[in-house]
């Protein structure tokens, strides 16, 4: 299996193991967005995940949406933190809000690396 091949399955075992009610993990016509994306700053210790701020990308104002979404963002991001083996540090994810539910666009381990969609790896 490539790299990519890889990533978008680790993504796709994310949101089915965040389990968000009316969402589906099931590939379907490529979804909307329904929000602005979210960035989503996580604090790990022992390997317990504490999501510490859920902003707008880009701003520092809170997100507009339903405590039942806050929940699945805090899942996926827990979800994805527990898949990629993360045992301490800062990290920020951004996620995108969609008519599909959560989707991960990048992971970034502070100090580390920033995995994007496609298994592409940058600063």
């Amino acid at each position: 299996m490539s790299e990519a091949e890889t990533w978008h399955s680790l993504l796709d075992e994310v949101h089915a193991l965040a389990n968000c009610p009316g969402w589906s993990a099931a590939y379907s016509p490529p979804p909307t967005l329904s929000a602005e994306p979210l960035r989503v700053d996580a604090r790990t210790t022992d390997g317990i995940h504490e999501v510490t701020a859920v902003t707008v990308r880009g701003g520092d104002d809170p997100p507009a949406y339903s405590e039942e979404q806050a929940a699945c963002v805090r899942s996926a991001v827990r979800a994805l933190l527990d898949l990629m083996g993360h045992e301490s540090g800062h990290t920020t994810t951004e996620i995108a809000l969609t008519t599909a539910g959560p989707r991960i666009m990048s992971c970034r381990v502070h100090g580390d690396e920033e995995f994007g969609l496609g298994g592409q790896r940058g600063a």
